[in-house]
């Protein structure tokens, strides 16, 4: 069984701050990396992937969302063991989308 770190996916706008940036970074490459080795290596065993939180529209470095996230994780994942989670193995039926709208971002102050 893999619980992945997960990643903000659904942020309205990149990251401003440089270690926010690279927190981000290597969320998105951890995610990535797991979605090729479940691949991988799940022809040669079961692998059950938890699902991560998503959407999930908030930095790893916001910790005043720790309560409300915990909340939604703990009704997921419960749902998630409800309807056969356990059973299921592979890569994770629930994928991200990141969507950063450039254009439209408010300017910079």
């Amino acid at each position: 069984m893999v619980l992945p770190t997960g990643m903000s996916c659904a942020l309205c706008e990149p990251p401003h701050d440089m270690g926010v940036l690279a927190l981000h970074v290597l969320g998105v490459l951890s995610m990535r990396q797991l979605d090729r080795d479940v691949l991988h290596y799940s022809s040669e065993i079961p692998i059950t992937v938890v699902p991560p939180l998503c959407p999930l529209a908030v930095s790893a470095l916001d910790f005043f969302q720790t309560g409300s996230l915990i909340g939604r994780i703990a009704r997921q994942t419960t749902d998630w063991l409800a309807t056969g989670g356990l059973d299921r193995t592979g890569r994770c039926t629930r994928r991200s989308r990141i969507t950063i709208d450039l254009e439209n971002r408010p300017a910079s102050t």
